[in-house]
């Protein structure tokens, strides 16, 4: 299963951006979104912009996502056996 991130696009060429989620940079195609410019945020699933957003909808699918981490690192992995001494 793919997750789909919010981004910034810093830079557009041909069909590819250069994007940014969470710091880091990456490089994704464009082929669904092809008007796309930098400064917008999008919607990256799979090393594709899969859709425009609104700014507040970026902001808020990011701290959504944050959250979705925070609970995810608290909850216990099911499956595990406690090792005996």
């Amino acid at each position: 299963m793919c997750l789909g991130r919010p981004a910034r696009v810093l830079a557009v060429e041909e069909q590819h951006a250069l994007v940014e989620i969470d710091g880091r940079p990456l490089k994704v195609l464009t082929l669904l979104v092809p008007d796309i410019t930098p400064g917008d945020d999008a919607l990256v699933a799979g090393g594709l912009i899969v859709a425009r957003l609104q700014p507040g909808e970026a902001q808020e699918r990011r701290r959504l996502f944050e959250q979705m981490i925070e609970l995810a690192s608290e909850a216990p992995v099911s499956g595990r056996t406690k090792s005996k001494p």
